[in-house]
């Protein structure tokens, strides 16, 4: 099942501005990259 994402001036800022994690990887889609989170639990 594959959907597409319509991104607009309507979209949120963490689809549209590259500070947010999510828009900047839309970005790197169909590129080799190494993506590794380090999650802190406190």
């Amino acid at each position: 099942m594959e959907e597409n994402v319509v991104i607009n001036s309507n979209s949120p800022d963490v689809l549209t501005n590259n500070m947010y994690t999510p828009a900047f990887l839309r970005q790197q889609i169909g590129k080799l990259v190494r993506v590794e989170f380090l999650i802190r639990n406190e």
